[in-house]
């Protein structure tokens, strides 16, 4: 499973996370993936600020979840 090969690591000043770095093992087709969909948001910002809009809000629905 590809997905057990992903290790996902975040870099945290003393206030937020400021990086999320996405460790691969060599020749793993999702580095390409990942690199696409980068690519693809910094092309279209009206993709990348709905992007944004809504990762913020499905967060946002965690974390009430997780305190309920």
């Amino acid at each position: 499973d590809s997905l057990s090969k992903i290790d996902t690591s975040y870099w945290k000043s003393k206030d937020r996370r400021t990086h999320n770095i996405h460790l691969f093992e060599q020749g793993s087709p999702e580095i390409l993936r990942h690199l696409l969909f980068r690519d693809f948001m910094r092309m279209h910002d009206n993709y990348s600020k709905a992007y944004l809009k809504n990762l913020s809000i499905m967060l946002i629905k965690i974390k009430i979840r997780h305190f309920i």
